[in-house]
């Protein structure tokens, strides 16, 4: 499944079953798949809605704009704009309107997972024009080493 430009290191995480609230190579919905993401390749830990209080989970799982309240450790999440690098992460509209779902820069393509589908990759070129609602970039804390 690894396409011209898919890192093959990238391409373990296609293919994995969207579980809800999943967030390993057994199962994982979108959350779960950036969170595998990032702590396999960069040791970065965020915080996934299911374990967030039930408020904050809903306004989070919808928008991720107040995405820095959900990291873990000494990095935070930045906002960036396109070209995107791997493992910046994107906030969707797949159902819409506005944001409802989140994905991995991974390759080149956003890496996500969509349920009755599993874990995948879409080209850039092929979202929705204007789909893209916020993209962030890990980045380590003032006078901090990212992990």
């Amino acid at each position: 499944m690894a396409g011209e430009g898919f890192s093959s290191g990238f391409a373990q995480y296609v293919g994995i079953p969207w579980v809800p609230n999943g967030e390993s190579r057994w199962g994982a919905d979108c959350w779960g798949l950036v969170r595998l993401v990032l702590k396999t390749e960069a040791g970065v830990l965020i915080t996934h809605p299911s374990a967030m209080p039930a408020d904050a989970a809903r306004v989070s799982a919808r928008h991720f704009a107040e995405v820095k309240e959900l990291v873990l450790g000494d990095v935070r999440l930045v906002p960036v704009t396109p070209p995107y690098s791997d493992l910046d992460i994107l906030e969707i509209e797949v159902r819409g309107p506005g944001a409802d779902h989140i994905g991995i820069i991974a390759g080149g393509a956003l890496l996500h997972s969509l349920r009755g589908i599993g874990s995948h990759r879409t080209p850039l070129k092929r979202l929705k024009p204007g789909s893209i609602a916020g993209a962030w970039r890990i980045s380590a804390a003032e006078g901090k080493g990212l992990v």
